[in-house]
């Protein structure tokens, strides 16, 4: 049954300013013509987008647009704006009455490639090649708009900097660079304003990398992933401070042939988590370890030959784990919780069909007491949404996603910031045609769609729960055919705006971030 049921402990008092600035929302657009929110086509309700008289805040493209900052910042997006081709970095207030250019003069033929907003919503952190073409650097600018400053230092005409973080307090930057030897990248670290450069990675011998790197969430600390001499060493973890100090191989001694794979921070950094073939040759299992490099655990079950660990995900709580892994030669995928430094493994999917499977779609609840997940479970090749309790000393499994069409499927989901919904993406009402829905955690039978009847062809492409858990912002091609916008849906009242405004023939959203995490980057 598709039904509209509300939220929890929603408080009517919101109403008047839900949608002023209920969330931060990041885009990349190409060709934005940059007018504000205009209203879409409808809603799930089939009543009309907006409310009152229709009118929606900055649909006459706003006001001031050269201006040098914004009061209050709301949106950063990339645009070719002024000129076609040109990929230029902007802030709006939430309804686009005011805008600025974040990213200054660039060089001829310069773009602006990537963004994160830093935690505290202060700095916005880029990636371009703004002073030569070609040579892409790391600049930070005020999130309401300035002059930008370089802090990756000098960099060779072969050298670019690839990846880069926020510290959590938003005060350092951490990014991935060959700006020493072309193609040896290594990680360095540098406060916002361009102070204190350092390279804080391991040194590295011919043809060694690092790869992947993040945060403690305290901000203590960097793990990453590095293979010291790409000949004789396998991709290793490392654990360091910001100042460079205290570089620990975190990983130990791998048997030979044996690799970490990936590795996740505890969330109350307490440990890192990483999956690595480390004692056997070709079987990956689950391991934890202290940031100092010590007490290294394997919290993973046993595993037959040719089985391997394939994905993992900490509790909110940094008690437990959960970890997908097939168990019968590779064959059957199965979910399973453990302690973070050992013991009991349990199976949360439990009793799957022989061809059946867990995705590697599975999310812990924010309180950590419930583990939502996609399988094939009840009918093998239909892929559904399950949620698990853990009562009585197992894993208690209920499905949650809607009845679904001959073909349909559940493709991805998510818990909204209080746990009392998930939201998900499923052609359920007809073969191929992905849309939005929600459901409450009280009443599993009584999805509800949250998208309106979307223009032929078209498909909601992904999503996230607004800050505040009151509304959902989300991508598709929902008003035109393959003209990817991106819009906000309300839950309290159905309403939908169109955040991305007009865009211009051929224009597309292509990446989109609520805060600092990007939810959609096809």
């Amino acid at each position: 049954m598709l039904q509209r049921e509300l939220p929890r402990s929603l408080d009517t008092t919101h109403l008047q300013t839900l949608w002023v600035i209920p969330f931060t929302v990041c885009l990349m657009v190409v060709g934005v013509q940059l007018a504000g929110c205009t209203s879409g086509t409808g809603n799930s309700s089939g009543t009309s987008v907006g409310s009152g008289s229709g009118a929606v805040p900055g649909a006459n493209g706003g006001t001031n647009p050269g201006n040098t900052t914004v009061s209050n910042p709301s949106v950063v997006f990339i645009a070719d704006k002024e000129q076609d081709e040109t990929s230029e970095l902007y802030v709006a207030d939430a309804f686009g009455a005011s805008r600025a250019k974040l990213s200054g003069v660039l060089a001829g033929g310069g773009n602006v490639s990537t963004f994160l907003w830093s935690p505290d919503r202060s700095k916005v952190a880029f990636r371009a090649d703004k002073d030569q073409k070609g040579v892409f650097e790391l600049y930070v600018a005020p999130a309401s708009g300035g002059t930008p400053i370089k802090v990756s230092g000098s960099m060779p005409s072969d050298g670019d900097v690839w990846q880069f973080a926020w510290s959590p307090d938003s005060t350092r930057l951490v990014y991935r660079a060959d700006s020493s030897t072309d193609e040896v990248f290594e990680l360095f670290a540098v406060f916002s304003d361009g102070q204190a450069n350092v390279k804080i990675s391991a040194p590295l011998g011919s043809g060694g990398s690092v790869g992947s790197f993040a945060w403690s969430p305290n901000g203590s600390y960097i793990a990453y992933l590095a293979s010291t001499n790409v000949l004789t060493s396998p991709s290793e973890l490392f654990v360091v401070q910001p100042t460079g100090a205290g570089n620990t191989n975190a990983s130990g001694l791998l048997v030979q042939g044996g690799s970490v794979e990936a590795f996740e921070w505890a969330p109350d950094s307490s440990r890192v988590a990483f999956r690595a073939d480390k004692e056997v040759d070709g079987i990956v299992e689950l391991f934890t370890v202290l940031a100092s490099g010590s007490d290294i655990l394997k919290v993973s079950n046993a595993l037959p030959a040719y089985a391997d660990v394939l994905n993992f995900s900490w509790a909110p709580n940094s008690a437990l784990l959960a970890y997908r892994a097939t168990t019968i030669a590779g064959n059957l995928s199965e979910l399973f919780t453990a302690p973070a430094t050992g013991g009991q493994n349990l199976n949360v999917s439990n009793l799957l069909p022989p061809d059946g499977g867990v995705s590697e779609k599975f999310h812990w609840s924010p309180d950590s007491s419930r583990i939502a997940y996609i399988a094939d479970k009840l009918t093998d090749g239909v892929d559904e949404l399950f949620v698990s309790t853990f009562a009585g000393g197992a894993w208690n499994n209920l499905p949650y996603s809607a009845p679904l069409v001959f073909g349909g499927n559940v493709s991805s989901f998510s818990w909204s910031p209080d746990g009392s919904h998930l939201a998900y993406l499923a052609d359920a009402l007809s073969d191929d045609v992905t849309e939005l829905f929600t459901v409450a955690l009280a009443s599993p039978a009584a999805a509800q769609r949250m998208t309106p009847q979307l223009t032929p062809g078209g498909n909601i492409s992904a999503f996230t729960w607004s800050t505040d858990g009151f509304g959902l912002i989300y991508v598709g091609d929902q008003d035109q055919y393959q003209m990817f916008e991106l819009y906000s849906v309300s839950l309290l009242s159905s309403d939908i705006t169109r955040l991305s405004g007009p865009l211009v023939d051929g224009g597309d959203v292509l990446r989109a971030a609520a805060g600092p995490t990007v939810f959609f980057n096809p």
